[in-house]
């Protein structure tokens, strides 16, 4: 089980940002067609699990347990449902773009004050 999760993430993680859930969608639906009562259980725990993690980020200002519950959530949606998958994919475009731009600006606000002494 520990293998088969390590070598999951690890194909997660070489998928181009964009393309990771969709990969993802596509290699388990090619792998293992699944029961259509296992497929509704596994989607609505998806739900549920990015539900308890966005009321554990909310609660705990930001905890990195929230965020893993969230992630964990979102990966089983999006490796369920192809509309999920597309949606996440932009979602993490967006999210590393506005990411990569506060990046930058900090690093030229850390120059400036490197300047000012």
């Amino acid at each position: 089980m520990y293998r088969d999760l390590k070598k999951h993430v690890q194909n997660f993680i070489r998928d181009k940002p964009g393309r990771r859930f969709r990969g993802q969608y596509k290699k388990k639906k090619v792998a293992s067609p699944e029961h259509p009562v296992q497929y509704a259980i596994l989607l609505v725990s998806g739900v549920l699990l990015s539900a308890f993690g966005i009321t554990v980020v909310l609660l705990t200002f930001g905890s990195t347990v929230g965020f893993l519950i969230l992630f964990i959530g979102l990966v089983m949606l999006g490796s369920r449902s192809k509309v999920a998958a597309v949606f996440l994919d932009r979602v993490e475009v967006r999210f590393l773009q506005l990411y990569a731009r506060a990046y930058r600006r900090l690093q030229r606000k850390v120059q400036t004050l490197g300047r000012k002494k």
